[in-house]
């Protein structure tokens, strides 16, 4: 794990020299690359080249190298990034810690001296050896498209949200405080929305890339560039919001940009594709927390057929609630219960999905069962438990985001459960000690 970034003096002088000359002010070299490198505290980006690590950003790129604290790496060089280069270099760039920061190389006296060879040495080999993984990787990942139809209509669905977005613009405005943007397009059918985020590139990079397919949509060149603020269908314009600093250089660089195309950029999708597919890199990797999750997993082929008959289950087991099931939540429930491995139920909002979890979770406490539940909403757990939390046969601690959890769901937290549980205590010694008193004047 890397915590600290050293930055040699020659490197701090070149950042000095560039803050004079463009008149920034109030605000040191260090930290000024610390809100450059990692603006919104996520973590720095970084890719491998020539067995170096670069930490890139839109406007300078370190060069970092091993260094002998322990726990860090040394900037070396810097170098200015054009766009393009930063924009290669971001569709395989990984992240460090959140916590990593920026220091001089004064600051780094404090720091224990300790070889730090676990972490660079392991970015370089899986850098060198990435061509196998690539290929690997891309049978690992094939495997599980063809299982996954609904990631595969997701793609499809922002591709084309993507394609039918597209339109021109002849114009291009910066409001005075560069803030805003104004583009003069041509808005056809597609409904922008409040909100979108909108990329751009040159009518010189379309025109070189074009194809009558759109297929040169998968690798053109574009600068996301803000959400829409406004629409005005009248002046066929529309008005972009953005919090990049320095937008107007940025976009300058691009040759032509006074006018090409724009498009939606679902950036809600995206990152929710994008952090599929780092969680099947962790697990393709054994990287996962449990680092046996992927034999867990059986392969869809080798999956046992379920059965959907009583016989082998506990009718007495069943809530009151199950002979009202209609035949497809029944079927579910008992489909999901006999089960050796893995069950999918599948089915639009509304058809009783809720109402069949709840239904296997009352069977399974029943049985004397763990259960784990797990939702990608906060609000999906939390139905089931304003269904089932009371219910005798259940036992819940729900783990989460306190402010998430919804009103009501709040006594089932970890934190008020062990409260409780302490009120209780006391308030039984209580009991029990002038039960006590009250024996002991008796005698």
């Amino acid at each position: 794990m890397i915590n600290y970034v050293i930055v040699l003096s020659s490197v701090l002088e070149t950042v000095r020299e560039d803050m004079l000359n463009k008149g920034i002010k109030n605000v040191s070299s260090i930290q000024y690359l610390n809100d450059l490198f990692n603006p919104d505290g996520s973590g720095m980006l970084y890719t491998v080249v020539r067995e170096n690590i670069w930490i890139i950003s839109g406007k300078y790129t370190l060069i970092c190298r091993v260094a002998e604290e322990k726990n860090t790496i040394k900037a070396v060089r810097i170098k200015e990034s054009t766009t393009r280069e930063y924009l290669s270099y971001l569709s395989n760039a990984e992240s460090l810690s959140s916590g990593c920061t920026i220091i001089t190389l004064n600051d780094a006296n404090y720091i224990e001296k300790k070889p730090n060879d676990t972490f660079v040495q392991q970015v370089i080999k899986e850098s060198e050896k990435n061509t196998f993984n690539k290929k690997e990787f891309k049978k690992f990942k094939e495997y599980w498209k063809t299982q996954d139809i609904a990631s595969k209509l997701e793609k499809e669905l922002i591709k084309t949200k993507k394609i039918e977005s597209t339109t021109s613009f002849s114009s291009i405005q910066f409001k005075p405080d560069m803030t805003e943007i104004t583009l003069y397009v041509s808005l056809g059918d597609f409904t922008y929305r409040i909100g979108d985020n909108i990329v751009i590139s040159s009518s010189e990079e379309w025109n070189a890339k074009f194809q009558s397919n759109y297929s040169h949509m998968e690798d053109i060149k574009g600068i996301e560039i803000g959400k829409i603020q406004l629409i005005d269908r009248n002046k066929q314009r529309i008005t972009i919001t953005h919090n990049i600093k320095h937008m107007y250089k940025l976009l300058k660089q691009l040759s032509g940009i006074e006018e090409g195309y724009l498009w939606v950029n679902d950036i809600g999708s995206l990152a929710k594709k994008r952090n599929e597919e780092n969680a099947l890199k962790q697990l393709f990797n054994n990287q996962t927390a449990n680092m046996s999750l992927k034999t867990f997993i059986p392969e869809v082929v080798n999956a046992q057929s379920s059965s959907f008959e009583m016989k082998q289950l506990d009718r007495g087991s069943f809530s009151s609630n199950f002979e009202s099931l209609n035949d497809n939540q029944r079927l579910s429930v008992l489909g999901a219960l006999n089960t050796e491995d893995i069950f999918l139920i599948q089915g639009p909002p509304g058809t009783g999905k809720t109402t069949v979890i709840c239904e296997m979770i009352q069977y399974l406490a029943k049985q004397g069962n763990k259960i784990l539940l797990s939702a990608q909403t906060h609000l999906a757990v939390d139905n089931v438990l304003q269904r089932i939390g009371e219910n005798e046969e259940i036992d819940a601690i729900r783990i989460g985001n306190d402010e998430k959890v919804e009103l009501g769901n709040e006594k089932y937290l970890l934190k008020q459960r062990v409260d409780n549980l302490q009120s209780m205590i006391v308030t039984k010694t209580v009991e029990n000690k002038k039960q006590y008193q009250g024996i002991k004047k008796k005698l």
